[in-house]
């Protein structure tokens, strides 16, 4: 966050201490808006680390949590439709 906490000293002209409530009331912020898997990501960017790995493999992660949580709604919704045609009822 340091290098962010810099930038606002220089380009924003705020003292240290205020850049520094700044950069850190604006990640409070953004981590409110976003899910709570990439908080760690956000904070990572704000310390200036390169997080587009990480990202990739969150999205990763949450495409598969989506993939599995799908098939077991079509498994679900297809014993009941099964259930209504006579098939076995779940």
């Amino acid at each position: 966050m340091q290098e962010l906490i810099a930038l606002l000293v220089e380009k924003a002209c705020l003292n240290e201490q205020d850049a520094n409530t700044a950069a850190t009331t604006t990640l409070d912020y953004l981590k409110t808006k976003m899910p709570t898997v990439m908080h760690s990501t956000l904070a990572k960017a704000f310390d200036g680390h390169d997080v587009q790995d990480a990202l990739k493999d969150q999205a990763q992660e949450m495409l598969g949590d989506a993939k599995e949580k799908l098939e077991d709604l079509a498994g679900d919704l297809k014993d009941k439709i099964g259930g209504l045609f006579g098939g076995n009822k779940a």
